[in-house]
């Protein structure tokens, strides 16, 4: 019970004022995104075993509905690569998808 609160309040506290994440902060994030969504994580890496640590860290914040303007402060890249991680993300998913709101369309279905 004492986790879910913690993980919680990770979430709260990233979604008001975004922070640069450590290792421990993406471990309780893609363990909150498991236990949000049913086994999220999982799921994904079933369906897109290619995709990488970062693509599935990317994939987590997507599916939080996190935009750019938190995310440029979580991953340490600036705000222009994101889009070239967006970019990544779309040719590691087994599904086609030509926009970036098909990938968020996909996550949300898994």
């Amino acid at each position: 019970m004492e986790a879910t609160r913690i993980d919680s309040d990770l979430l709260r506290t990233l979604q008001s004022s975004p922070f640069y994440m450590d290792e421990a902060d993406w471990e309780v994030l893609v363990a909150l995104a498991n236990e949000t969504f049913s086994g999220f994580v999982r799921r994904l890496c079933g369906a897109n075993p290619q995709l990488t640590k970062w693509d599935i860290r990317y994939c987590c914040l997507s599916r939080f509905d996190f935009h750019v303007r938190h995310i440029k402060h979580m991953i340490p890249i600036k705000r222009d690569s994101i889009k070239r991680a967006r970019a990544r993300v779309k040719e590691h998913l087994s599904v086609p998808v030509a926009s970036w709101p098909e990938v968020e369309n996909y996550l949300k279905s898994i």
